[in-house]
């Protein structure tokens, strides 16, 4: 069977779409990933944050307690 000339170019236009395709498909997945990598990030600087957060009342209580403890020495 031979091919038209029309039939040719469909046949090279398809292939390119095809090609062009999987770029933007490689592209989406690309920004897919640096998405999800960013959210991450920002995920695990909130939990260091709150981290810090629970560690700086951490020590207050215990500065509290102290003054608690000290007074009650004293009672």
């Amino acid at each position: 069977m031979t091919l038209t000339q029309e039939q040719i170019a469909q046949i090279n236009e398809a292939k390119a779409t095809i090609e062009v395709l999987r770029a933007k498909q490689e592209l989406i997945k690309k920004q897919t990933q640096a998405d999800i990598d960013a959210l991450y990030a920002q995920i695990q600087a909130r939990i260091a944050q709150r981290d810090n957060d629970v560690n700086a009342i951490e020590q207050q209580i215990l500065t509290y307690q102290s003054i608690i403890d000290q007074y009650a020495g004293q009672v």
